[in-house]
């Protein structure tokens, strides 16, 4: 979790690094866990938030959400969840594609929660507690040309694939935020996200929170 307001370090901006797709992968590595880090101190609705627009415009490149490493998607995946979070409850400039594909991106990533024993499943489980505190699916939902019923989907799919009966209530609580606040989003569910519900309150083989 982040740090409280009252603790909060004086960022300056040498300190977010690059995170370039041209870097040697250790060194981009590096960079996204530092960068993390330093994201992870500060509080929502930061005063320098605007320290990070570069970044956040990097990890908008294709280039993170295809990598063959599943740790350097994952924690460009945090810092974007992150960046939305001290940006919370606005968003950085970005346009309606670039924000559909991330937001896919970040929906992509819930599947990780379902291996328990994965090394990253601390760091998966940062990511879904970042993304319910400030319901940063909200606009997630809001998108125009159904571009929110897209991202619904993909969220509620992963997450049901994801849960696990070895899961905690914590964290199984967290699953339910996300999916409740999507929901109470919509004046009008979609008829997708309800095939998803009846789906796992019809068929008893499938685990629902």
């Amino acid at each position: 979790m982040a740090t409280s307001s009252g603790n909060v370090p004086d960022v300056l901006p040498s300190q977010v690094l690059s995170v370039n797709p041209s870097l040697p992968t250790n060194k981009l590595l590096d960079n996204l866990t530092k960068n993390q880090r330093l994201l992870q101190s500060l509080p929502q609705n930061y005063e320098k938030r605007h320290f990070f627009t570069g970044l956040f415009k990097t990890l908008l490149d294709d280039f993170f959400y295809s990598h063959e490493r599943a740790d350097i998607q994952l924690y460009a995946a945090i810092c974007l969840a992150d960046i939305i979070r001290i940006y919370a409850p606005n968003l950085p400039d970005a346009s309606p594609e670039k924000m559909l594909n991330m937001f896919l991106f970040l929906a992509r990533q819930l599947i990780g929660l379902k291996k328990i024993d994965d090394t990253l499943f601390t760091r998966r489980y940062y990511l879904l507690e970042n993304l319910s505190m400030v319901q940063s699916f909200i606009p997630a939902v809001n998108l125009e040309d159904n571009r929110g019923c897209q991202i619904s989907t993909v969220v509620f799919n992963n997450l049901f694939n994801a849960v696990q009966k070895k899961h905690s209530d914590q964290l199984k609580n967290l699953m339910i935020e996300i999916v409740s606040v999507i929901l109470a989003e919509y004046e009008t569910i979609p008829f997708a996200l309800l095939e998803l519900l009846f789906a796992r309150i019809i068929d008893p083989e499938k685990v629902i929170f």
